[in-house]
């Protein structure tokens, strides 16, 4: 049964292939004090803590971006994955989207502007007048499907593709 084991202050790897479905093996490493890059407030990977329909993990390291939203689906746990590169100004982040999982399905938004804050071991984005907060720590990941969930939290099974 596919599942997302809390947000914790685990790091593991994601391979993220064009495949639709992938069995995730995580190696996990404690990491002592769990904290993020003391220079860079957004630097490390964060998830949500909320047990609604979706969870949410993003993680930033150098100019890269990735962020999962996850929900179980018929004991898999579907994930669309998007990624690309991102800078920072001030409290202002852009978000430039290069793949992503939701390719030929949906439209996909090239660049995004957000702001955020941080602070407490916790992260706040607001994209669009949606704030978003996120916890320092990542999901432990199980067996995945990797696909495009829409607004009403359906999911199709598709591979991850380029964004023009």
């Amino acid at each position: 049964m596919g599942t997302a084991k809390g947000c914790s202050c685990f790091r593991s790897g994601l391979d993220s292939t064009a495949m639709n479905t992938l069995a995730v093996t995580v190696a996990l490493l404690m990491l002592a004090g769990c904290g993020n890059a003391a220079n860079d407030p957004l630097q490390g990977t964060w998830c949500t803590e909320s047990s609604g329909p979706r969870m949410m993990q993003v993680s930033f390291h150098g100019d890269a971006w990735e962020m999962l939203t996850m929900r179980t689906l018929n004991g898999l746990m579907a994930v669309e994955v998007d990624s690309g590169t991102y800078s920072e100004s001030g409290s202002t982040i852009t978000l430039t989207a290069t793949s992503s999982s939701c390719q030929g399905l949906q439209s996909v938004t090239k660049t995004t502007a957000a702001t955020f804050s941080s602070g407490g071991g916790y992260l706040t984005l607001n994209l669009g007048g949606t704030a978003l907060q996120f916890r320092f720590g990542q999901f432990i990941l199980d067996t995945t499907e990797i696909g495009c969930l829409d607004s009403q939290n359906n999911f199709t099974p598709n591979p991850i593709g380029p964004v023009p």
